[in-house]
């Protein structure tokens, strides 16, 4: 039986009462009491999902990349990612997860440099203070890295307000274009770059996945070239040059790469989590 408990705390408590036999996902705020139950595992995978802060690049200032790149600029995305998930996953340092085939190797770790963001702002003619808005859901977790940003925006002369919404009504305003700035996630359903990059990146897909109504035709004409091909060196080449030019184009900035985390009761067996989020129960024993 399958039961859908949506408070994480409340699914830690039927786990550790035997009322449940696994729960999915365990909280990071719940991680160590899981680990130092007797009675029960922790089971741990990187999974194939970027969080992100996308920009409305529709939408002035941040149709302009340039300005996009400032504001990443002045942002501590590892400092954000360790505060807000307390151990789990990591920092993402391009678009594709890196458990995702053909996910590039050659980005660098993010570097804040405040001066370097004001310097940008202040070429591009941007007016500040300005104030912008930056929407999320209530998960914690991005309700907690939406104001670790909002905190360190203020360096730069962006006022930002938090606008938190229920998922449902998230999505769904997020279609219209209204906003300013919002996190999100992406899983790739497939361990493949065309699953990680085309439903966000595409233009295509504006207004439906592409919540950052992105648009650019040569990352398109690369999008629509690599669905094609046959894996092997020539498509590895189109995806590496793909993922550097959405890099340079800055429509999201990179927060967080998450992990499959799962608590059971220790009797349970033969569980092995899938970095696609779909865990496979048929092998699943009790002791």
């Amino acid at each position: 039986m399958v039961r859908s408990v949506p408070e994480a705390v409340n699914r830690t408590i039927e786990l550790e009462s035997g009322a449940a036999d696994i729960a999915y996902y365990v909280s990071p705020s719940d991680i160590k009491r899981v680990e130092e139950n007797p009675k029960l595992s922790l089971l741990r995978v990187m999974d194939n999902t970027t969080t992100y802060m996308g920009f409305n690049c529709a939408k002035a200032p941040f149709d302009n990349p340039r300005v996009r790149a400032a504001v990443s600029m002045a942002l501590d995305t590892i400092g954000i990612q360790k505060a807000a998930w307390r151990g789990v996953g990591k920092a993402p340092v391009g678009p594709v997860a890196p458990g995702v085939r053909y996910s590039s190797k050659n980005f660098v770790p993010h570097v804040q440099d405040v001066e370097g963001a004001k310097k940008i702002l202040a070429e591009e003619g941007v007016a500040l203070p300005m104030t912008v808005e930056i929407w999320t859901n209530d998960r914690k977790e991005r309700v907690d890295m939406a104001t670790i940003i909002q905190s360190q925006l203020e360096e730069i002369g962006i006022h930002a307000e938090i606008k938190v919404l229920e998922w449902g009504s998230y999505l769904e305003n997020l279609k219209y274009g209204h906003h300013d700035m919002f996190l999100l996630g992406w899983p790739a359903a497939a361990p493949d770059p065309d699953f990680a990059l085309t439903g966000v990146f595409h233009s295509s897909m504006a207004g439906a996945t592409n919540f950052a109504f992105f648009k650019d035709a040569e990352v398109d004409r690369m999008l629509d070239d690599g669905r094609s091909m046959e894996d092997g060196p020539d498509r590895e080449a189109l995806y590496e040059a793909v993922q550097q030019r959405i890099d340079a184009l800055c429509p999201w900035v990179y927060l967080h790469n998450d992990e499959q985390i799962v608590g059971t009761r220790r009797e349970l067996r033969g569980l092995v989590l899938s970095s696609r989020g779909y865990h496979l129960l048929t092998p699943v024993t009790f002791e």
